[in-house]
């Protein structure tokens, strides 16, 4: 079986946007829509309900509102990637089906964590989801949060019984590159999840970036991903120091607060982080607005 093919490619620069919360915790619906329009001028799509959308810490109901808001929002206008990974795999069945209906370009779902699972075992979760939809699915590596690394063997099965793609976020090229050896389709979208090794990815093959950095400067991102592409390797270089420059800044702290607290300072309403997660200490804000000032970025 092939991979399915949306109707918008995936590619290019996808931030993994961050859910904007209301001081209670509840889905913030115009901060959701500030933090979109922010975001619509520099990017090729967005990836929602993931590490940075706070997805693992909302209920089930909030992650399906989230969606919802996002999708009908953006309007069409980029493709929308809802992560509909959890720890079980009726739930996210469920998800999945509920991101189509709601009209998302694609899912994405990070391996099932907590427990350790085989390879043969995170297959059949991938393929139920696979099954599930008539959309494309991602698969979404990431062995720090998930604890079950995938390996290439399983994508390649997966990509032959219809996984679209992938979102690499094992911060490893070489892991990278056995992926990309491995898969054999040529519609198959790599992506590579981080900025840190945005260059090398996009040179190695890489369809695009979903990229941390790219929800406060997606302009930056965007700019060294154009470079890329338009062969300007001198200008990329040094915009991918930069980005990394910018990536060492919002982890002065608690990452996803920081970057709600950077849109705040770019003058975008983008609400504030959910509990568990605590807004950052002035000290912190006060670090973060300094070098971004002393890198010309405020």
């Amino acid at each position: 079986m092939a991979a399915r093919l949306g109707k918008k490619a995936i590619g290019g620069v996808i931030p993994p946007t961050i859910t904007a919360f209301t001081p209670t915790g509840e889905v913030y619906e115009k901060g959701i829509r500030d933090t979109v329009d922010f975001l619509l001028p520099n990017v090729d799509g967005l990836f929602i309900c993931g590490t940075y959308g706070s997805g693992l810490i909302m209920t089930v109901g909030q992650r399906k509102r989230a969606a919802e808001i996002f999708i009908q929002h953006v309007a069409g206008r980029v493709p929308v990637i809802v992560q509909v990974g959890i720890a079980d795999t009726e739930s996210a069945v469920e998800l999945a089906k509920h991101a189509e209906v709601a009209g998302a370009d694609a899912v994405a779902s990070i391996a099932p964590y907590y427990y350790n699972y085989t390879q043969s075992e995170l297959k059949a979760y991938y393929k139920a989801l696979i099954d599930a939809v008539d959309i494309p699915v991602y698969a979404y590596n990431n062995p720090k949060t998930s604890g079950n690394p995938l390996s290439a063997g399983l994508i390649k099965e997966l990509a032959s019984y219809g996984l679209s793609g992938l979102k690499d976020s094992s911060f490893d090229m070489v892991q990278f590159y056995k992926f990309a050896s491995a898969i054999e389709d040529p519609d198959f979208r790599l992506i590579v999840g981080t900025e840190a090794i945005m260059y090398p990815a996009l040179m190695a093959g890489a369809a695009g970036c979903v990229s941390g950095v790219a929800n406060v400067y997606p302009e930056k991102v965007k700019a060294l991903y154009s470079a890329v592409v338009d062969g300007r390797y001198e200008e990329a270089t040094s915009l991918q120091y930069l980005i990394l420059a910018i990536r060492d800044t919002i982890k002065l702290g608690p990452t996803i607060a920081i970057c709600h607290d950077i849109l705040k300072m770019r003058g975008v309403d983008a609400g504030v982080v959910r509990s568990p997660f605590l807004p950052t200490e002035e000290d912190v804000r006060s670090k973060v607005r300094a070098a971004l000032e002393a890198m010309g970025l405020l």
